[in-house]
């Protein structure tokens, strides 16, 4: 995608562009899970907790490059001009999800 706008002298021409682009998804997820219960050695009563954890993250990212240029005269034009690589501008959305649920320890 190019802009290209006629100067208000009307005798240059100014372009920006995207150089590149790039766009993505990312998805994680995690699971844990823990064990409970009762028993007990000789006259000592133990107490094990049980867990569940689960989680998922979702990630998406957009980035681009736009790439400036320098004004040129429509009527004594410069061709082949070099331009510099412009910096990646990045974003990103990131949602998280957790689920968790544990026994009682009492």
């Amino acid at each position: 995608m190019t802009t290209t706008i006629l100067q208000s002298d009307y005798n240059h021409l100014w372009q920006q562009g995207v150089q590149d682009q790039y766009a993505g998804d990312r998805q994680g997820y995690a699971l844990r899970t823990e064990a409970s219960g009762n028993f007990s050695t000789g006259p000592i009563e133990h107490q094990v907790l049980v867990g569940f954890d689960l989680s998922r993250v979702l990630t998406d990212e957009t980035g681009f490059r736009v790439r400036p240029s320098e004004p040129i005269n429509i009527f004594d034009p410069v061709y082949f001009e070099q331009i510099p690589d412009a910096p990646l501008s990045f974003g990103s959305e990131t949602r998280t999800d957790s689920l968790g649920l544990y026994g009682p320890t009492g």
